[in-house]
């Protein structure tokens, strides 16, 4: 039982001992939402009238269109997490309401659930049933202590492959727009304003031409040296369009993180509910 011991200290203590913006000391399950955190990240709708756009955003209007089309969403997962200092393996389901809540499990084996994040639009709670202790805020309690903008919808469109724009004050207008034999590529650069010469910021999403999934998203974040890599792979055709089956999420900042989803189990449409129970005896985390 060592690893439900450790996995069970991390995410105590993550909520204890708020990081100050390290992406190392939050909960390991959470690492999403820090790479949708801080209002970075915006997902990119249908353009209304693809005849006043550019080849590029017609383009976009396609990539769309290919989503997958779901009012409900289960998957079972598994997941291993590393940084510079430790290897944990987990697994869970992930149960989502479109743009309306979403659920998600944690288990470190055993066939035992250690605890349960539910977000919505508007709240996030946490329920860690090992150390029966729990976390119930509106979603300003990260953007106080961790400054993070809590947002559902960038959660659910890592998980989902939907592109987003970084920063969110960006257009797709903004980002130029590429393409070869293979790959679609939009990409936004921002030079430094003291030394032209230096990059500051910059974000490349790629498109696979063939099928239009998001193969890749690239965030190099200069300004506060930190940096993305989200590469989704093997690809599975479910509802006439692909949807990936693995991806893998790497940070650096002040630690090395990665983060590597193998999806087990997918199915469009199930019906479940998305709700948290907190035993009364259950003590707040402060």
């Amino acid at each position: 039982m060592k690893n439900k011991n450790e996995f069970s200290k991390l995410i105590l203590n993550s909520f204890k001992n708020p990081p100050s913006g390290d992406l190392g000391g939050f909960m390991v399950f959470l690492i999403l939402i820090f790479v949708s955190s801080c209002g970075i990240f915006r997902p990119i709708t249908p353009i209304e009238n693809p005849k006043k756009v550019s080849k590029g955003g017609k383009i976009l209007d396609t990539i769309a269109d290919n989503y997958l089309d779901y009012e409900t969403l289960f998957i079972k997962y598994n997941a291993k997490y590393k940084s510079d200092n430790q290897n944990i393996s987990f697994g869970g389901t992930i149960r989502i309401v479109k743009d309306s809540a979403m659920l998600i499990t944690l288990s470190p084996g055993f066939g035992i659930e250690l605890g349960r994040l539910l977000i919505t639009n508007d709240s996030v709670k946490f329920y860690n049933s090992f150390q029966n202790t729990y976390l119930a805020e509106d979603k300003t309690f990260f953007e106080t202590n961790y400054g993070l903008s809590m947002e559902l919808s960038t959660v659910e469109a890592m998980l989902t492959n939907k592109v987003f724009t970084y920063p969110t004050t960006n257009k797709i207008s903004d980002y130029q727009f590429i393409e070869d034999s293979t790959d679609y590529k939009y990409s936004f650069v921002q030079k430094n304003p003291r030394n032209e010469a230096v990059t500051a910021l910059k974000h490349e999403t790629i498109i696979d031409k063939k099928d239009y999934n998001i193969k890749s998203q690239l965030v190099e974040d200069n300004i506060n040296l930190r940096y993305l890599d989200i590469n989704y792979t093997d690809f599975l055709f479910i509802k006439n369009t692909f949807f990936p089956e693995k991806f893998i999420i790497k940070i650096e900042e002040k630690q090395n993180h990665e983060l590597n989803f193998d999806y087990k189990k997918i199915s469009v449409n199930k019906e479940f509910k998305v709700r948290l129970k907190i035993p009364k005896n259950a003590k707040q985390i402060k």
